[in-house]
């Protein structure tokens, strides 16, 4: 049987990310719900401490297996809809070439329940320790900022672990079970070599354990309705102090205040809401962190020897289609086929002792040899045959190149981090002065009162938002930049894009570095429509929750159907500007309208909606009806 569905799901670790967000902020939900005088009110009841923190700590246990349940349910669900189905749970788990090296011998559903298993213990033991803290810290904000921290210190030595106890002996290298058991791997204690499958067991049994003891002890003996007289505040009041003081020397107290509250620049102003909230700055740094993560993964090296192969045959016939190199893959192809057939013959020989040891190590050897590069050539001649029908049918003299790392290039897709960063950004510029989300109150009804605050406000917040959302865009483009110079190997960029058997279809004249420079500024472009589109979503609402709901589900609803397989739903996704190769291959399978009829049909689509947004909030903003 082939195998089928199943070594997608135990690779896809992406999933445990999200998982780990999610146990930690239920956990914190779960632990600071009580915080204040229901503290002080559930202590003095009959049953007030240590049947609380049970009930909670089973709460905790509870919210674990749901949110183990429900994401590897849709991701199974995504699967299942990408691969067309599964193949038996029965089979053995080395029917799969990732798995043929694994220790233990095991069935696809021993393995996937073994999977569930250790992942339902991590998720635990990342529980308990997130309730210790939050019990010690009693600050919602201080205890997500160190388990985000925590968690990213594991991803990081699970990324660039020097050696494998550090890189699979953590939470994330636990959760990857596909990743440490994909091989034999054990550590020395004590001068015994133990597996590493035991071992995570038995540590994340302890820490469950241990930790779940440890908060029953602290949930009955602090009170969290009175602040911690710590070392914490302790600094933190001799900071304050100290700022004071400092202030103090230069100007009066009230003018400071009066500084701090109002600014007679509203773009400064706008600057800074956004980079003086704690939520803001928290979740910039959890984008860069996934955002190094994704990058490190996405353009990670490949150094193969089917690659070096590949790259041999490259070298030989790189450039423009001639004779002599079709010939030359025709005659070594059938130079590898010739040893291929012979291998046979050739073996009953050296059985039969009609040929010598040391003769059939030579053919073994030039056998070996045949059947690694077997796969390559027939790829360089695919290759050679595709320059030639371009040759004829389309009138291009199209390239050999080594186009492994340029294809990678192109199959990246879209950049999800970057899309949910600009959302979130542009969702509360206006929405924000309608609440006191912005630690500023509501300004809104104030300065449209003014004589310039009306279209002065509206013209500011927008800049602001478009701006914003291009620092942003060319930040997170040059990481990928640095990342994809430094691993990977794209050379003669000025060939024509066609070299690349991908986009044979589609209808461009230019060179891959054009069409790359093409792609760039369409980013460019749809991300500030996009930043603009959702900013003024915001003015309309007036809610950030609500804007973000609606700007999420605009931007990604689409995506996750075209994800999983229902590919009508492409045409309608916003954010194929973000992956502008995706946008000419849509534009190239229609019948109707030509590739650049179709791209300038998105950009319209894209203009049509922000103008509309735009007429209605100008409008509102003129007349003050906000």
């Amino acid at each position: 049987e082939v195998g089928n569905g199943w070594n997608q799901l135990f690779a896809y670790d992406a999933v445990n990310i999200w998982m780990l967000l999610a146990v930690i902020a239920g956990t914190i939900t779960i632990v600071l719900s009580e915080q204040g005088n229901a503290s002080m009110i559930l202590r003095c009841s009959k049953k007030g401490r240590f049947h609380t923190a049970f009930a909670k700590s089973m709460a905790l246990f509870g919210w674990v297996f749901i949110v183990l349940f429900l994401f590897t349910a849709t991701t199974m669900l995504a699967i299942l809809f990408k691969s067309g189905g599964y193949s038996s749970l029965t089979n053995s788990i080395a029917i799969f070439e990732e798995y043929t090296a694994i220790p233990i011998a095991l069935t696809v559903g021993e393995f996937l329940g073994l999977t569930l298993a250790v992942r339902f213990l991590a998720l635990c033991a990342v529980g308990v320790v997130c309730a210790c803290i939050c019990i010690w810290l009693r600050s919602i904000s201080l205890s997500f900022a160190t388990m985000i921290t925590a968690i990213g210190i594991q991803y990081v030595m699970f990324l660039f672990g020097q050696t494998e106890s550090i890189q699979y002996l953590n939470i994330v290298g636990a959760m990857s079970l596909s990743s440490t058991l994909s091989t034999f791997r054990c550590a020395s204690l004590f001068g015994y070599a133990i597996e590493f499958l035991p071992l995570l067991l038995f540590c994340g049994l302890a820490v469950a354990i241990i930790g779940s003891i440890t908060f029953q002890y602290l949930f009955c003996n602090i009170r969290l309705s009175i602040s911690r007289r710590g070392l914490l505040t302790q600094v933190k009041r001799t900071l304050v102090t100290q700022i004071e003081l400092f202030q103090s020397k230069f100007t009066s107290k009230s003018t400071t205040r009066r500084r701090h509250l109002f600014s007679a620049n509203l773009f400064a102003y706008e600057w800074r809401k956004a980079f003086t909230s704690r939520g803001v700055l928290l979740l910039l740094f959890l984008a860069v962190v996934f955002k190094l993560s994704a990058a490190y993964v996405q353009f990670d090296s490949q150094n193969t020897y089917s690659l070096m192969l590949y790259s041999r045959y490259i070298d030989e016939v790189q450039g423009e289609q001639t004779d002599e190199k079709r010939e030359y893959i025709e005659s070594e192809l059938k130079r590898i086929e010739s040893i291929l057939d012979e291998f046979p013959q050739k073996k009953q020989e050296f059985y039969s002792g009609n040929l010598s040891y040391d003769q059939y190590s030579m053919v073994l050897e030039e056998y070996n040899l045949a059947s690694s590069s077997e796969e390559v050539a027939e790829r360089v001649m695919f290759h050679s045959e595709y320059l030639d029908w371009l040759a004829d049918h389309r009138n291009v003299n199209a390239h050999y190149l080594y186009d492994i790392d340029w294809i990678r290039l192109f199959e990246v897709g879209s950049d999800v981090i970057l899309i949910a960063l600009l959302a979130y950004l542009s969702a509360g510029v206006f929405s924000d002065e309608y609440t006191k989300l912005s630690g500023e109150g509501n300004r809104m009804l104030m300065i449209s009162a003014t004589k310039k605050g009306r279209t002065n406000l509206y013209r500011h917040k927008l800049s602001f938002s478009l701006l914003i959302s291009l620092i942003i865009t060319l930040l997170f483009n040059s990481v990928d930049g640095l990342c994809i110079v430094q691993n990977f190997n794209l050379p003669n960029g000025e060939s024509p894009l066609l070299s690349l058997e991908r986009f044979g279809d589609i209808e461009y004249s230019g060179s891959i570095y054009q069409f790359i420079t093409t792609t760039w500024v369409i980013q460019l472009f749809v991300a500030l429509i996009v930043a603009g589109i959702v900013a003024l979503l915001g003015a309309l609402i007036k809610n950030k929750l609500y804007t973000l709901l609606s700007s999420f589900s605009l931007l990604f609803v689409p995506l996750l159907f075209k994800k999983i397989g229902l590919v009508k739903f492409a045409h309608y996704d916003i954010t194929n500007g973000f992956d502008a190769e995706q946008l000419w291959l849509l534009a190239s399978k229609q019948d109707v309208l030509k590739d650049y009829m179709y791209i300038l049909l998105y950009f319209i689509g894209l203009l049509t909606i922000l103008t509309v947004l735009s007429v209605i909030t100008y409008r509102k903003a003129r007349t003050n009806k906000v």
